[in-house]
C-alpha cells in the first residue's frame, strides 16, 4: 500500500514540473530586437550593427528623419535604457565625422536634439582613455573607438554620418544598449584624461572664471593643476595685470645681497627675456652699521630705476652698536600669491639705499619666480 502511494506521489510531481517547464519555455520567446526591453542579454539589447565606406555620402541635415538619412545613419531604440555604447571600427580611412543625436520618436520624427557624451571613452587599441564630450567624433582611421553615452529618457538614439570619408577601408559601427549605468572608466597601466564639458580658456592669468577641469578635447585646455587666487574685480577702472583668478606662485628663485652704497645695488637680474616676480623679502642691519651723521635710513626696492611702493626705516647712529646688539633684523614680508612681476623683460632688481653706510651693511633676502 505504500509502495502504491509513494509511486503516486512521484507521478504527480513529475507531472507538475513537465507543466513548468512548458510553461517557461513558452514564456521565454526568442530574442528580442531592439524595440523591445525583454527579454535581454546580459542587461542589455544585443548589438545592432552596420557599415560605412567611402561610398556613404553622408548626411549633414540634423532634421532629417531616419527614413530620409537612410544608410547614413545607424539607430537604436533606448526606451527604458540608461547607457548607449557606441562602438567605431575604423579602417583605413581619412576624414569623416559621426554625429551623436536623441529624439522623442522611434523614426526620429520628432525634433531631434545633439547628445553630448560627457564621459570619457576608451581607445580599444592601446586601454588609453580618449575625450569625448562632444556630440561630434572626427574619425581616426586605423583605430578602434568606444563612446558611451547616457540615454535615460530618450526614446531613441543614433549615429549620423555628417561628412563622408576617403579612403578603402571600412568603418564598422554598433550600439549596444543597457539598462545599467556602465563602466565608464576601466583603466589598467594606462593614462587618464579629466574633463568637463565645459570649455572656458587654457591656463593663465587674469581670467574672470577659472577652469578647474578644462576640455581637452583638442588639448589646447589641459587639466587645471594648483590653485587660483582672486586679485579683485575692480568694478570701476579697470587693471588688466591684477584683476579677477591668477595662478598662485611659489618661490623657486632665492637671491641676496649686501649694500653699502648710496642708490642701487643690484639684487636678482633675470635671464635674458624674463622678468622676475617678487613674492617675499627681508631687510637686516648690521650691529655695526653707522652713518656719516646719525639719521635714518630709507631702504626701498626698484624695478630697474623705478621704485615700486616697498620702502623700510631704520634708524642708524653715528657711533657701532655692535657691542649690544641692537642691529636690525626685520621679518620676512610676504608679498601674497601674485607678487609683484617686473614691468619690463631683463629689468634688474635693485634695492636702493638713500645714504651710503660708513660701516657696516645692509643685507637683502628676496625669492620669487621668473616668467
Amino acid at each position: 500500500m505504500k509502495r502504491h502511494l509513494l509511486f503516486l506521489v512521484l507521478c504527480l510531481l513529475l507531472g507538475q514540473t513537465s507543466v513548468l517547464a512548458q510553461d517557461m519555455g513558452a514564456n521565454q520567446g526568442t530574442a528580442a530586437g531592439n524595440t523591445a526591453g525583454w527579454p535581454v542579454t546580459a542587461g542589455g539589447l544585443a548589438e545592432i550593427t552596420t557599415a560605412w565606406t567611402s561610398a556613404n555620402s553622408g548626411d549633414s541635415n540634423s532634421g532629417h528623419t531616419n527614413a530620409q538619412c537612410g544608410a547614413n545613419c545607424l539607430s537604436v531604440n533606448t526606451a527604458g535604457y540608461s547607457t548607449a555604447t557606441l562602438l567605431l571600427n575604423q579602417g583605413s580611412i581619412s576624414g569623416g565625422q559621426v554625429v551623436i543625436e536623441a529624439s522623442d520618436s522611434t523614426g526620429f520624427t520628432t525634433a531631434t536634439y545633439n547628445l553630448p557624451g560627457g564621459r570619457p571613452s576608451q581607445s580599444l587599441n592601446n586601454n588609453s582613455i580618449v575625450p569625448n564630450y562632444n556630440y561630434q567624433y572626427n574619425f581616426s582611421g586605423g583605430s578602434n573607438t568606444v563612446l558611451k553615452f547616457d540615454c535615460t529618457g530618450w526614446t531613441a538614439i543614433r549615429a549620423r554620418l555628417n561628412t563622408s570619408f576617403t579612403g578603402a577601408g571600412t568603418v564598422n559601427v554598433g550600439w549596444i544598449v543597457s539598462s545599467s549605468p556602465g563602466s565608464f572608466v576601466n583603466v589598467q597601466n594606462a593614462s587618464l584624461d579629466i574633463a568637463s564639458s565645459n570649455i572656458h580658456t587654457a591656463i593663465g592669468d587674469n581670467l574672470q572664471q577659472v577652469n578647474i577641469f578644462a576640455d581637452p578635447f583638442t588639448n589646447a585646455n589641459p587639466l587645471y593643476v594648483g590653485g587660483s587666487a582672486y586679485g579683485g574685480s575692480y568694478s570701476g577702472t579697470a587693471a588688466s595685470a591684477l584683476q579677477y583668478w591668477s595662478k598662485s606662485y611659489t618661490c623657486t628663485q632665492f637671491k641676496t645681497v649686501q649694500a653699502t652704497a648710496s642708490g642701487n645695488t643690484a639684487i636678482w637680474t633675470p635671464l635674458t627675456g624674463n622678468k622676475w616676480m617678487l613674492l617675499a623679502y627681508q631687510i637686516q642691519v648690521t650691529d655695526n652699521a653707522t652713518l656719516g651723521s646719525a639719521g635714518v635710513e630709507t631702504i626701498t626696492f626698484q624695478d630697474g630705476t623705478t621704485a615700486f611702493g616697498f620702502g623700510t626705516d631704520v634708524y642708524i647712529p653715528a657711533t657701532a652698536l655692535d657691542t649690544e646688539l641692537q642691529g636690525y633684523s626685520g621679518p620676512w614680508v610676504s608679498m601674497g600669491q601674485f607678487g609683484y612681476q617686473s614691468s619690463t623683460a631683463n629689468n634688474a632688481l635693485n634695492v636702493n639705499l638713500g645714504t651710503a653706510l660708513a660701516t657696516g651693511n645692509v643685507r637683502v633676502n628676496v625669492c620669487g619666480v621668473e616668467n
